[in-house]
């Protein structure tokens, strides 16, 4: 196109449209001689008009958007600007006839280099709309496109011009029947992720006059802008936040009440809620670094799991991995935070039922459940581990047959939490392997064939599980590669299980499960540990009271049982037969330590064998040293034990205690001694102990052959 920049080429290629003056005044740099010009125009355009001459209207609507509005300088745009303006208010209710060719050139001035120029561009604007009102909703996508951009302008003016045309087009939009909303949505969507405060404004301020359309269902569409809502969240400026939170808050009443309405059978079909699309939003800025739009997300997410309740099981791994992230929080920064997680937390357990146990309940995807817990299990976080864990304990209790599925992998990472310096999160996972122990999921046949013997497993199946058998050889194992484990936690963690679990049934297990073991010394430690636990833990008083009479079947198989492995730690059995009141045993088998190795090791185990002599757990025995005609092993079995110690401070305190009933002692006895007689027990004692003996001499003989 070739401009008009001489007076007389003006002249002449308007000649037909625009008299010579006007086109003079439109030209010139003065604001009042343009306006002069435009209340010419208006007068020129308003005779048209009467006479219905619109094709005139035309030619000079076009000459004003192509040579003025479009001019290389900024003097003919302004000009122009000013003249399509006044075309538009002299020609009233007949300016929609003409609304693209007056909309579209002022719409192109809205990104000129000029600042004056857009500004005049959105006066102009301002006026076609005002005059137009809803036939320029055609172009109302360019429009919103072209004020958005201006919202950010770095003039003053621009800025408040394009304000006033924003507070029109607002009025235009609420009063209008006919706005195209599917055709808006796009361009909303892509413009919401701008990052500048003032056009952030802008868009969520078009949202909030949205929703408040009565004719406008913006609910249908929310998904599409919920992530930029959220991301709006972050935005610096209060004033933007506070807008985007009650655009939030008018979003959650809607679908609070869609859900009610659809609750009570009154549902509309225009009116739906989209959960399963806008989970995933959620979960995402669930996670952000942003603690404003983390707190959001986290409370809708609370909202939807009440409303939407097992339709959010197909979300799980997400929302769990969500909230035991937000356990990991320390001090008073993301509080709310963790304490809306710890809500949700409750919320999303409740909603999982046995029913999801079952193959064809297929909503909970338990595969990545898993995963996702083990994950968080691996992190250093403290709580976030006492997090996953309860996950685990209400999975393995509420559904197991699917969890179980998993417990080859679950399995040894409950085994290496243990090892973990917080004692909280050691017994909450105590509580998931004693739930996996304490099961009666049928399990593999061969989960504990391959490692210990037919016979041993044939004889521990009659009293427990198979899970409860492969979770104590498991344990053993990780106590025997790990010795810092047994040694710093091995008492703590056995006197939880048999808080957790059957005592008996803890004892009876790990006996016989020793016994299949080759690592004699690793055998005498296990040992001495758990006979420490059953003469000192007030948790194991019912098994030590059961223990003390062996008359029936079933408590003479049990003291059978223990006395075969206790027979690898010499100390430990004869506390053990003091414990069962064998006396006679128990001298029998203090009359063989003359025949084995005694290291510094075992007589501090004596030491400390007499000082729980002196405890209360031993106060029938003490008592029983009053009647010596019926139990004079007893005087003969402590009186061992004085011959075996050094003369040391427990060498005293034993020699004192025997001292004090030594005038009731008389060198001959009449009554038969109580317990049990069969030979049998004395010699299990000496093969296990000529074992040991052959034991140490072959782990010297390899050492030797080492260093050699």
């Amino acid at each position: 196109m070739q401009y008009i920049n001489s007076r007389e080429g003006m002249a002449s290629w308007t000649e037909h449209t625009l008299p010579p003056l006007v086109i003079k005044q439109l030209n010139d740099k003065m604001y009042e001689k343009r306006k002069s010009g435009a209340l010419e125009i208006e007068k020129i355009l308003k005779d048209y008009a009467a006479k219905e001459d619109f094709q005139s209207i035309e030619q000079i609507i076009v000459c004003l958007g192509k040579e003025f509005a479009n001019a290389p300088t900024a003097q003919p745009r302004n000009g122009g600007l000013i003249g399509l303006a006044a075309c538009a208010i002299a020609l009233g209710k007949h300016s929609s006839k003409f609304t693209e060719k007056l909309v579209k050139p002022a719409l192109a001035c809205f990104t000129d280099p000029d600042n004056r120029v857009r500004y005049f561009a959105c006066e102009a604007l301002y006026n076609i709309c005002k005059v137009s009102r809803g036939s320029v909703l055609t172009f109302f996508n360019e429009i919103f496109d072209g004020l958005s951009k201006l919202a950010d302008d770095t003039d003053t003016n621009v800025r408040n011009g394009s304000q006033l045309l924003d507070v029109l087009m607002k009025d235009i939009v609420s009063e209008s029947g006919s706005f195209n909303i599917p055709s808006f949505i796009p361009l909303l969507r892509d413009r919401i992720y701008t990052k500048k405060p003032f056009c952030r404004r802008f868009v969520v301020c078009w949202i909030n006059l949205l929703n408040n359309v009565p004719d406008i269902n913006m609910l249908v569409y929310l998904p599409e802008i919920l992530d930029g809502l959220f991301y709006i969240l972050g935005e610096e400026s209060p004033e933007v936040r506070h807008i985007c939170v009650q655009v939030l808050k008018h979003y959650s009443a809607q679908i609070k009440a869609v859900t009610d309405r659809k609750d009570q059978g009154l549902a509309d079909d225009d009116f739906s809620v989209d959960f399963a699309s806008m989970t995933n939003i959620l979960i995402l800025h669930s996670q952000s670094e942003d603690a404003n739009i983390q707190l959001h997300a986290i409370e809708w997410m609370k909202e939807f799991l009440m409303l939407a309740g097992r339709q959010m099981l197909a979300f799980y791994p997400g929302i769990v991995n969500c909230v035991l992230s937000t356990q990991a929080y320390i001090g008073d920064h993301r509080r709310a935070c963790k304490e809306c997680a710890k809500q949700v937390d409750e919320v999303l357990r409740q909603l999982i039922t046995t029913e999801d146990d079952s193959q064809s309940c297929k909503l909970l995807d338990t595969a990545t459940l898993v995963q996702t817990l083990m994950d968080a299990l691996r992190l250093q976080s403290m709580h976030t581990k006492i997090a996953a864990l309860r996950w685990f304990h209400h999975l393995f209790k509420t559904i197991p047959n699917k969890v179980f599925t998993h417990v080859n992998e679950v399995f040894p990472l409950l085994l290496s939490t243990l090892a973990h310096e917080s004692d909280e999160v050691v017994i909450a996972d105590l509580y998931v392997f004693a739930e996996i122990a304490a099961s009666k999921v049928p399990a593999d046949a061969d989960l504990v064939s391959n490692v210990i013997p037919t016979e041993m497993k044939s004889r521990l199946l009659e009293s427990v599980g198979t899970y409860f058998i492969y979770s104590m050889h498991c344990l053993l194992g990780t106590f025997n590669s790990e010795r810092s484990l047994l040694d710093e936690k091995g008492l703590f963690i056995i006197r939880q299980l048999c808080m957790l679990l059957d005592a008996d049934s803890v004892y009876r297990t790990m006996s016989e499960l020793l016994l299949n073991s080759q690592d004699f010394k690793f055998i005498s430690v296990m040992v001495r540990n758990l006979n420490l636990i059953l003469l000192t833990a007030t948790e194991l008083f019912d098994l030590r009271a059961t223990l003390k009479s062996v008359s029936c079947e079933d408590e003479s198989s049990l003291f059978r049982c223990l006395y075969m492995s206790w027979c690898h730690n010499p100390v430990a059995v004869v506390s053990f037969c003091l414990l069962t009141q064998q006396y006679r045993l128990a001298s029998q088998i203090l009359q063989h330590f003359g025949e084995i190795d005694i290291t510094v090791e075992l007589l501090t185990e004596v030491d400390k064998l007499v000082q729980l002599l002196e405890s209360p757990i031993f106060i029938y025995l003490r008592l029983q040293l009053l009647e010596p005609n019926s139990n004079h092993y007893i005087v003969k079995a402590l009186n061992s034990i004085l011959m075996i110690l050094p003369q040391s401070e427990a060498f005293k305190t034993l020699q004192s205690r025997l001292q004090c009933v030594s005038q009731l002692h008389h060198s001959s006895f009449a009554d038969e001694p109580k317990g049990l007689v069969n030979e049998d027990w004395l010699t299990h004692f000496k093969t296990v102990q000529k074992q040991h003996t052959s034991y140490k001499r072959s782990l010297r003989a390899t050492k030797a052959a080492k260093l050699s």
